[in-house]
């Protein structure tokens, strides 16, 4: 089965909104025979432990935990179904959502960055949940060149400003100590910052970087205090994306937030 029939069951919404474009499925299925001679490569190496696994990865190659991947899928499907009803009649916004789920789908060979794409659609949606907030443009052009993820009002001051998302995976090897896990995040942040930035004379409004963590419960719950005033810390709220199983519907969801605004989930 093409992958493009295997999304067409797994997620039909971000099949319909990116079209039935046959040159671009094609250089999806192209990809992804060089990315599985990649991965043929790496395993014969045995330097696999390295391996960046991609959205496509987890729906071709691994079988395990198949009921949580589907869950996973079904989730991401409605949120971005959900997002492209919000830009409704917007073409720019439409078109730029358009090309974040290109993105998500079209194969990376060596360095993915599909979970890159998933965790800013979560941050999308989540922002267009904010009452007080609403995203006035996507991939904003700074005077520099570079884009930044979000140009958002604030509706109760009419004040705009930027957020540009970073996805941080966390892995143990960056929490020797709570010190040095606090240190190790800044330098992403303000790397992220001056990335963009650079040879920016001016900025046309206040910018702030957005992080998204892939982080294990424990990882979290232990460093919990270093997020507890995070605005102060690292002059910016963290976020992060997580699976969680309902018992009492017997159904896997995913879930997004700040990390304070899930203390609650977090501590429990």
């Amino acid at each position: 089965m093409k992958i493009q029939q295997l999304l067409e069951v797994n997620c039909p919404n971000i099949v319909t909104i990116i079209g039935k474009k046959v040159k671009f499925w094609s250089k999806v299925e192209l990809r992804y025979l060089q990315r599985l001679n990649f991965i043929e490569e790496l395993v014969q190496e045995k330097n696999y432990r390295s391996l960046r696994i991609t959205l496509i990865d987890n729906l071709i190659l691994f079988k395990s935990e198949r009921e949580k991947l589907t869950a996973f899928l079904h989730d991401i499907d409605v949120i971005v179904k959900a997002i492209n009803d919000n830009f409704y009649g917007c073409k720019t916004k439409i078109d730029k959502l358009r090309y974040i789920l290109e993105q998500l789908i079209l194969p990376e060979i060596e360095s993915p960055k599909s979970y890159d794409r998933i965790a800013e659609i979560y941050a999308i949606n989540y922002l267009l949940s904010q009452k007080r907030i609403r995203i006035i443009e996507l991939e904003y052009r700074l005077s520099n060149g570079k884009h930044i993820d979000c140009l958002i009002q604030n509706i109760e001051n009419g004040e705009n400003f930027l957020l540009d998302f970073i996805s941080i995976n966390v892995d143990g090897s960056k929490v020797e100590t709570s010190e040095k896990f606090g240190k190790w995040l800044t330098d992403k942040v303000i790397k992220k910052y001056s990335e963009k930035t650079i040879n920016l004379k001016l900025l046309d409004y206040q910018f702030k970087v957005f992080p998204i963590l892939w982080i294990e419960n424990k990882i979290l719950k232990e460093n919990l205090e270093l997020f507890e005033d995070s605005e102060t810390n690292f002059n910016t709220e963290f976020y992060f994306l997580r699976g969680i199983e309902n018992i009492t519907e017997n159904k896997y969801h995913t879930m997004f937030g700040s990390i304070k605004e899930m203390k609650y989930w977090i501590d429990g």
